[in-house]
């Protein structure tokens, strides 16, 4: 085959281009750090990469989920505690209201600190984390119990928000300005007395009024004041994996008011009701029933608890080491040997100077040089 001049300059340009495209290359592998950053520098690498870039932010996705159910935990485990130690001290206070050696005034007294311990079981009740309520189901932007107050006449109403506690409240007008009223189905009318408490008036013992536009001597109403779950029944569940997820939620329909024996409302409403009506058998009823709320937290507790370590393990063992396990196979496909590069280039820069006094040779010989 002739060699002809153009053959000769077409193949220089493509000798220098192709050794400048490697010195190129060989520069932005130093600059990135990568040995790949091209899709079309290696395709089957890329695709290796791809993979294994997808599989690292499913872990990191993992992680910050475990870091959520961890966190989802520990509320709930603290929340539990703190009911527990609540119940306890419900039981110490009932206790000692049961006993014979205490009088009346004693026990309304009493009744003082069931309604501030109510407070705090509400407050715990409806524990949220960043305006979510652990206790709600799925409905984390609703608060888990409302106070629902129901009447059966309906021209009286009352303010039932001081009370987080179930109460069946019956009240008889004595006048068209006085009434009394009873918490324990009727046995027992409180009259203040014998003066009753005036309509429209916060009552010292209640601690909140009775309200009527219309009141008529011996009207007798029923009140019905009850803590109402607003949840739902939804489980809370985690991805910790690309196989397994985590409940991490309670349900405040299960911790707090699972069944009548068990309801903490409930019975906290008794035992204030027994109280303030020196009922002590009524109080000492109620004894069993904080020991059986008590068996029932410590259950919900034991699970939570048990959830906790199955995460902390998970955690540990599986997660970070799959994790690095990806990130050392990425680093090993695309990540940049720096010496080895720089031999290179250095190589590159060199057979790049070579051909390029080769060209210059080549293109300045004529016909001048042979005469």
């Amino acid at each position: 085959m002739r060699v002809t001049n153009t053959i000769i300059y077409n193949n220089i340009v493509k000798y220098v281009n192709e050794n400048y495209d490697k010195i190129n290359s060989l520069n932005e592998e130093i600059a990135s750090g990568k040995k790949i950053n091209n899709l079309s520098d290696a395709p089957l690498e890329t695709s290796k990469i791809l993979r294994l870039n997808k599989q690292i932010s499913s872990i990191t996705q993992y992680s910050k989920n475990i870091t959520t159910a961890s966190i989802w935990l520990k509320t709930t485990d603290t929340a539990l505690m703190q009911l527990k130690s609540l119940n306890t001290k419900v039981r110490e206070i009932t206790t000692q209201a049961a006993t014979e050696s205490l009088n009346y005034e004693q026990r309304k007294i009493l009744a003082t600190q069931i309604n501030t311990i109510a407070d705090s079981v509400m407050e715990i009740a409806t524990t949220d984390i960043n305006g979510k309520y652990i206790f709600s189901g799925y409905k984390v932007e609703t608060k888990p119990f409302k106070t629902d107050v129901t009447s059966s006449n309906s021209n009286y109403t009352i303010d039932g928000e001081n009370f987080n506690f179930d109460l069946d409240l019956q009240i008889r007008m004595i006048d068209n300005s006085h009434y009394e009223f009873s918490v324990d189905g009727g046995n027992t009318w409180l009259d203040n007395d014998g003066n009753g408490f005036l309509i429209n008036s916060v009552n010292p013992i209640l601690g909140f009024s009775v309200n009527s536009s219309s009141p008529a001597s011996g009207d007798v109403v029923n009140f019905s004041i009850t803590q109402t779950y607003q949840g739902d029944n939804g489980n809370f569940n985690i991805e910790i994996d690309d196989k397994q997820s985590l409940k991490v939620n309670k349900l405040g329909s299960k911790i707090f008011t699972p069944d009548d024996s068990k309801n903490i409302f409930k019975i906290l409403g008794k035992i204030w009701a027994g109280m303030i009506t020196n009922n002590r058998d009524m109080i000492s009823k109620q004894l069993d029933r904080l020991n059986d709320i008590e068996t029932h937290i410590l259950d919900q507790d034991a699970d939570i608890g048990l959830k906790q370590d199955i995460l902390e393990n998970f955690k540990v063992d599986f997660i970070n080491a799959k994790k690095e396990n990806a990130t050392k196979q990425l680093s090993e496909i695309q990540d940049t040997d720096i010496a080895e590069a720089m031999t290179n280039l250095a190589k590159q820069q060199m057979l790049y100077q070579a051909t390029l006094k080769t060209a210059a040779m080549i293109t300045n010989l004529t016909i001048l040089n042979y005469i």
